[in-house]
């Protein structure tokens, strides 16, 4: 077995894990969301933890249907006129465009960095902020 085989297989057992992890949240989120409604408006007595859960799903759903989405080349783009380019022009272009996504990805990572030590000091898990009741 090469080395690249064993890379290969690597990839495909974390693609693997990162499906079947955005799968569960998906499905946490609705059955948390099912159950806040449920607490709230029925029973009368919301559960306090139900919308930080959420928030915290969604985050991490949306950072791993990013890394899905990269991985087949499915992420939202506009083609109309990068289609009527002849093959290089349309290389050229998906190349401009990984090369953008790139430097957005380390300006955030950068300014990321930045606020880590004020998150930090907050002492806080989340932003805070006040319930309606």
């Amino acid at each position: 077995m090469t080395a690249l085989t064993t890379y290969g297989r690597l990839l495909t057992a974390i693609d693997t894990a990162e499906r079947a992890i955005t799968a569960a949240l998906v499905l946490l989120v609705s059955a948390v969301i099912l159950a806040g409604v449920m607490f709230r408006y029925f029973l009368g007595s919301p559960l306090i933890w139900a919308e930080e859960a959420c928030i915290g799903a969604f985050v991490w759903l949306s950072f791993l249907g990013a890394s899905i989405a990269l991985k087949r080349n499915r992420h939202i783009r506009i083609d109309t006129f990068v289609r009527f380019l002849p093959r290089g022009g349309r290389l050229a272009m998906r190349g401009f465009a990984a090369l953008v996504a790139a430097a957005v990805s380390v300006t955030l990572a950068m300014l990321c960095l930045e606020v880590l030590p004020i998150e930090n000091q907050s002492g806080t898990v989340t932003l805070p902020f006040v319930l309606p009741k």
